[in-house]
C-alpha cells in the first residue's frame, strides 16, 4: 500500500467521522433525488412484503438479476449472470427504502491484508459520497460499516453508460467500450462531453480525482435522463501525496485540460 493511500484513507475517516457526528443534519437526511426507486414500485412490496431483504444483485457487467421473479419488470430476469470480480453490489429493501448495499468480495480465509483493503476502499467511497453531496449527481450516502467496508447509499434507478454503449451489439470488449466512451467523452455527444467536463471540474474542485472513470460509473437516470456519478472506491483525496497526479489523469478521461481550477 502506497503512501497515497495511506493518507487519502486518514482523511476519509477523518470526514467520516465529521459526517456520522452530524447524522441529524441537513447533508445526512439529503432527500431522494428524482432518480431514486420508490419502494412502492416494487411489485413484490405493492403485494405487501416490506420486509429488509435483497432485491437484485448486479453482475460484473452491470445487468441485474431480481431476487424475487415478480420484480423482474423492474429490476432483470436472470439469465446469463457473470460473478462480480471484486464487490457485491445489491439492491436492498432497508427500512422501508430502496437502497445500494456494496462490499467487498473476501477470499476465505480472508486475512488481515484483504480485511484491511475492504475497510478502506469502503472508507474511501463513503468520504467521497460526502465530499461531492450536493455538488455533483450522485447518489446519497445513507449508511457505513468501518468494521467491514460496507456502504449503503440510494439506489438509482436506471442503466449505466457502459450498457448503453454494448447496447447495438452486445459486445462484452473493455478495450472496445472504453474506445466507445472517449468517443462520448471527446465530442460524440456534445450533451455528455459538455456534462462530464463541469462535473468533473466540480468533482475536482470538492477534492475527489477517481483514478477508474469509464463507462460503467456512469449512470443515466430512468426518470429524469440524467447523468450521475457512481464508484469511488479507487480515489485520491485532497491533500494527499499523489493528487496532482491524480488530477491530471482523471481531467484527461473527463476531456479537460489540468490547469486553472482543475489542479
Amino acid at each position: 500500500m502506497n503512501l497515497s493511500r495511506i493518507v487519502t484513507y486518514l482523511l476519509a475517516r477523518r470526514d467520516i467521522r465529521a459526517w456520522q457526528a452530524a447524522r441529524t443534519t441537513e447533508q445526512h437526511t439529503l432527500a431522494p433525488g428524482a432518480d431514486s426507486l420508490p419502494a412502492d414500485l416494487v411489485p413484490t412490496v405493492i403485494s405487501g412484503d416490506r420486509r429488509d431483504r435483497v432485491l437484485a444483485e448486479f453482475d460484473q457487467h452491470g445487468a441485474l438479476v431480481a431476487s424475487d421473479p415478480r420484480d423482474a419488470a423492474i429490476f432483470g430476469q436472470a439469465g446469463r449472470h457473470v460473478e462480480r470480480h471484486h464487490h457485491r453490489v445489491q439492491v436492498v429493501l432497508t427500512g422501508g427504502h430502496v437502497r445500494v448495499r456494496k462490499q467487498r468480495i473476501l477470499p476465505s480465509p480472508a486475512g488481515v491484508r484483504n480485511r484491511l483493503r475492504a475497510r478502506i476502499g469502503g472508507a474511501l467511497e463513503a468520504a467521497s459520497l460526502i465530499r461531492l453531496a450536493g455538488q455533483v449527481p450522485v447518489p446519497a450516502l445513507r449508511d457505513f460499516d468501518a468494521g467491514t467496508g460496507t456502504v449503503e447509499l440510494d439506489y438509482i434507478w436506471g442503466n449505466d453508460v457502459r450498457r448503453e454503449l454494448a447496447a447495438h451489439d452486445g459486445t462484452t470488449d473493455e478495450d472496445e467500450l472504453a474506445r466507445r466512451f472517449a468517443r462520448l467523452v471527446h465530442g460524440g455527444d456534445p450533451v455528455f462531453a459538455g456534462w462530464i467536463r463541469a462535473v468533473g471540474a466540480t468533482t475536482v474542485r470538492c477534492g475527489v480525482a477517481p483514478l477508474d472513470m469509464h463507462a460503467g460509473n456512469v449512470l443515466r437516470g430512468g426518470r429524469t435522463g440524467g447523468f450521475h456519478l457512481v464508484d469511488f472506491n479507487l480515489v485520491v483525496l485532497r491533500p494527499a501525496p499523489g493528487w496532482s497526479a491524480a488530477v491530471r489523469g482523471f481531467a484527461r478521461l473527463c476531456g479537460l485540460e489540468p490547469g486553472g481550477d482543475i489542479r
